[in-house]
């Protein structure tokens, strides 16, 4: 990711609370000199609501209240979101046309990576 933005490109993290509080995507960013930015409390409030409407089923709740997390971060001049959480993708999916985000899923990325990790496990192991 650093080889694409520099430390000026502001990359906001959506993370479900358990994942904020636990620091990993605040280190990781700072180790690397991202400059990173989180939503603040109100909005991490909204977004839960959206993460559980997802469960739930209803994705029009989901949209709604992203989109005024996705308006602060205009307002903020994210320019790159980080989808730190399963829920999030499905939102973002639905909204992708109506903003101008580059768009970064952690899930598909730690898959991916596990994958490969698997393979390479599996061919030390022949």
């Amino acid at each position: 990711m650093h080889s694409r933005f520099t430390h000026k490109t502001k990359v906001a993290v959506l993370a479900g609370s358990g994942g904020c509080d636990s620091g990993l995507y605040q280190s990781s960013l700072s180790e690397a000199n991202i400059h990173h930015y989180f939503p603040p409390p109100n909005l991490q409030e909204i977004l839960m609501i959206s993460i559980y409407a997802v469960k739930a089923g209803n994705l029009q709740i989901a949209k709604k209240n992203m989109r005024i997390i996705l308006d602060h971060f205009i307002e903020q001049e994210v320019k790159v979101i980080l989808m730190a959480c399963t829920e999030v993708p499905c939102i973002m999916r639905e909204l992708s046309a109506e903003f101008d985000f580059f768009l970064i899923d952690c899930m598909e990325i730690l898959a991916a990576d596990v994958v490969a990790r698997c393979y390479d496990a599996g061919a030390k192991l022949e």
